[in-house]
């Protein structure tokens, strides 16, 4: 791999980080991850959905 491959492939990986980063700073400073918050509900929906697929497999 030459020089300019590496190059774009670690700065599109601290972009990626970059970029994570920046969600969760926004969504803690907006409380997307407190209850009631648009990614707490999303995940409580998501894993009440698990958990009842499971149920049915189960049974």
């Amino acid at each position: 791999m030459n020089n300019f491959w590496l190059n774009v492939l670690v700065n599109v990986i601290i972009f990626f980080v970059v970029f994570i980063g920046f969600f969760i700073f926004y969504g803690k400073s907006h409380n997307w991850f407190k209850e009631g918050g648009l990614i707490y509900e999303w995940w409580k929906n998501k894993r009440a959905s698990i958990k009842e697929k499971r149920k049915k497999r189960n049974n």
